[in-house]
């Protein structure tokens, strides 16, 4: 039997989501739910473990989901594709699957997600300014993630796509340091 890769997996399965989601009009319910999902997940990762364990009866396992369900106020459209993620023994690549909902979502609303790294933390106004300048250069909507890292030293690392833009002193120094070694 030929085994299928993880990625592959989430790739299917959040597709289908997607899919489902669209032909009920709550792909944008679904959305929210894959983003709390993902949340629970980082938050206890005893969660995925406890719902992929092969001893235990997927149906304890559907009433569980119903009970977190409802604390975390998933909906019943996303339930139900949970519940078929476990019938079908895929519980432990939850994450992935839900990660690739998002990615799918992205692609059919034309949004780039967009990774942004800084010193500290900028303020209102230089977010809107280059989430602006941002959107008109890839031409879609963005969806931006600010990250800290004081290792880059000062400027940006912009990062969408397979495209890395690095105005970091760090990059700048390492640069200088290679022109200087002749490199």
């Amino acid at each position: 039997m030929k085994k299928v890769s993880k990625a592959k997996i989430a790739s299917t399965y959040g597709l289908a989501l997607y899919n489902a989601a669209f032909d009920k009009d709550v792909v944008q319910n679904v959305l929210t739910d894959v983003r709390i999902l993902l949340t629970a997940i980082d938050a206890d990762a005893d969660f995925v473990k406890y719902l992929a364990n092969p001893v235990l009866d997927n149906n304890a396992k559907k009433e569980v989901l119903k009970e977190i369900a409802k604390k975390i106020h998933i909906s019943e459209e996303t339930l139900s594709c949970l519940d078929i993620i476990i019938d079908n023994g895929r519980a432990i690549d939850l994450a992935l699957i839900c990660k690739e909902y998002i990615n799918v979502y992205y692609k059919k609303h034309n949004i780039e997600e967009v990774f942004v790294t800084s010193v500290v933390e900028l303020d209102a106004a230089q977010k809107n300014n280059l989430e602006t300048k941002l959107e008109n250069k890839i031409n879609k909507k963005i969806v931006t993630n600010y990250n800290i890292d004081i290792n880059i030293l000062g400027g940006l690392q912009i990062k969408y796509g397979s495209i890395m833009i690095d105005d970091s002193v760090f990059n700048k120094l390492n640069r200088i340091e290679n022109l200087m070694k002749g490199e």
